[in-house]
C-alpha cells in the first residue's frame, strides 16, 4: 500500500507492508527523510520556534477532543457520513499534525547524539 500521509514541506509516499500479525512496515524515500529531519533540527534548535511549537501542540490536543464522537452516535449514521467524517479527520490530521508527526525521531536521531557529543566534550565520558 502506498501512503501519501503527510502535506508539505514534507510531503513523501510511504509504502507500507504487512509483517507480521498487526505489526507493519514504513519505508520512505531515505534522502527526502534526511533532509525532513535536518530541517526540523535547525528548526527545535531555535527556542522561539521550539516554544510556539509547544504551545500549538497543547493546542491541538484540546482540539482533537472535539473530533471524538461517540460510537452510539456513530452506528446509526449511514456510510457516506461515516466516510466524511473520516476524510475530514484525516485532512485535518495531514494539515495540522505533520511536525508533531516528525519531532520525536528527530530529536532521537540528530539532537540527542548533538547534546550527548556536546555533553562528552565539556565534561568528559565520566558516567
Amino acid at each position: 500500500m502506498i501512503v501519501d500521509f503527510v502535506s508539505e514541506p514534507y510531503a513523501m509516499e510511504m509504502i507500507t507492508l504487512p509483517l507480521d500479525g498487526n505489526e507493519r512496515g514504513f519505508y520512505v524515500d531515505e534522502n527526502k527523510l534526511a533532509s525532513i529531519y535536518d530541517s526540523l533540527a535547525t528548526k527545535l534548535k531555535d527556542p522561539v520556534w521550539r516554544k510556539q511549537h509547544m504551545h500549538i501542540y497543547a493546542t491541538l490536543l484540546e482540539e482533537t477532543k472535539t473530533f471524538v464522537l461517540p460510537m452510539d452516535m456513530l452506528r446509526d449514521l449511514p456510510r457516506d457520513a461515516l466516510l466524511q467524517i473520516y476524510l475530514d479527520r484525516v485532512a485535518w490530521m495531514r494539515e495540522v499534525f505533520t511536525d508533531f508527526v516528525f519531532v520525536p525521531f528527530v530529536v532521537e536521531h540528530h539532537l540527542d547524539p548533538e547534546c550527548r557529543a556536546a555533553l562528552i566534550e565539556r565534561f568528559g565520558n565520566e558516567q
